[in-house]
């Protein structure tokens, strides 16, 4: 494929990219094994987003054809193409990628330029001597044939599969120093993998062990048989709902683009329920360890997000106020009241214990500011014009 463009355009194409491509990145495991015939890829996939699709890309001429595993509505994180290659890519802490003035720069996507270009490992390796990687600034990806060849791109790293397996998490295998290493997941991933059982029951007993359960939940699942051409996909955490897809066959019907819980019976309400329930649960954590003003700022951001937002009430938070002031956490009982205040304008409740939270924060104006908003709201609040009453009496309010 030509991969040129205009010099002075290139390199800044090649950084917007690189930002685009790494800011979508989450966890996920990756892995695969060899065994006689017999080659296998799996993978977890891994985010924040209950979304996932398959991108379904015909050859057009300029490339082979390609099924795309998406997390989210823009860039894959895998996928697979019609020679047997694969290609999964994963986060990994940030280093420093040295431009080597002997190679070109790739713009556009890594994966898309792997998986549209490349018919085997061998050809992937061709290409990262022929360019600076910069998408791998922080990120790796994993590529395999169904001659059953294996690589890890990390940087200006290559690691070969030497046993008949090769496995990828989050760490970069010249420099596991970088991570938390090793990961929980890997060592379940290597213990399974060591015994040398190399099937489809194998390795989706893998990725059940190895599914993330808390933030950045796994969405969706994989395993690919690239001698077959099959796809094993998996929705969410059901992996004992099943849908089989042939890579000929599905490209056959042209592109398009496949909300995974389409294929299935069940999961968009199961999965966005659970991604709501892990991010009640942080803020929850953070309400109870008296981060108020940083649980305020995701609970905003959330409620900007959702026009129907109802998970945090009004009566709920201005008792969490309440609970903060009583242990004179004053900082955080104003920024819960305040929040309220942006989600409930309406309440002249809100305001009134905005006004109290001021108050016994010293914040005298700011008090009587926010208690006269109260009234203008709720005209019948008495307490408010106690309050009023008592902070424009004292000596330094005048």
């Amino acid at each position: 494929m030509d991969q040129s463009l205009p010099k002075n355009s290139r390199h800044v194409y090649a950084i917007i990219a690189m930002l685009l491509f790494t800011c979508l990145l989450f966890s996920s495991t990756t892995f695969i094994g060899v065994k006689g015939k017999n080659v296998y890829a799996a993978s977890n996939e891994n985010s924040v987003d209950a979304n996932a699709y398959l991108k379904f890309v015909p050859a057009d001429g300029n490339g082979y054809g390609v099924i795309y595993f998406c997390n989210n509505d823009e860039e894959p994180v895998g996928g697979v193409n019609t020679e047997g290659l694969f290609a999964n890519i994963t986060r990994c802490p940030r280093k420093q990628i040295k431009p080597n003035s002997e190679k070109e720069t790739l713009w556009g996507n890594l994966l898309e330029n792997i998986l549209e270009s490349c018919a085997d490992v061998d050809d992937v390796i061709a290409l990262a001597d022929k360019y600076n990687l910069y998408d791998l600034h922080e990120a790796q990806i994993m590529v395999g044939d169904k001659s059953g060849a294996a690589a890890i791109l990390e940087g200006e790293d290559i690691v070969h599969r030497k046993e008949n397996y090769l496995l990828m998490t989050n760490f970069y295998h010249p420099n596991p120093d970088l991570e938390d290493f090793p990961l929980e997941r890997y060592k379940i991933e290597e213990k399974r993998l060591e015994n040398k059982k190399i099937d489809i029951d194998n390795f989706r007993r893998i990725l059940a062990a190895t599914k993330r359960e808390l933030t950045s939940p796994t969405i969706f699942s994989y395993i690919l048989d690239l001698r077959k051409s099959q796809v094993y996909l998996y929705n969410f955490h059901g992996f004992e709902n099943e849908m089989v897809l042939n890579v000929d066959d599905a490209l056959s019907k042209g592109l398009r683009k496949v909300n995974i819980d389409e294929l299935f019976e069940l999961n968009t309400p199961t999965k966005s329920e659970y991604i709501v329930f892990n991010r009640k649960r942080g803020i929850d954590n953070d309400l109870r360890s008296f981060r108020g003003v940083l649980a305020a700022e995701k609970i905003w951001e959330w409620f900007q997000e959702d026009s129907d937002f109802n998970i945090y009430r009004e009566g709920e938070l201005n008792m969490q106020g309440y609970t903060y002031m009583n242990a004179q956490a004053f900082q955080s009982a104003v920024a819960i009241f305040e929040l309220n205040t942006r989600m409930f304008p309406n309440s002249g409740n809100v305001w009134d214990s905005l006004g109290e939270g001021y108050m016994n924060s010293g914040e005298t104006e700011l008090a009587i500011i926010n208690y006269e908003k109260s009234l203008e709201i709720d005209p019948g609040n008495t307490n408010a014009v106690t309050m009023l009453k008592r902070l424009r009496e004292e000596p330094n309010n005048d």
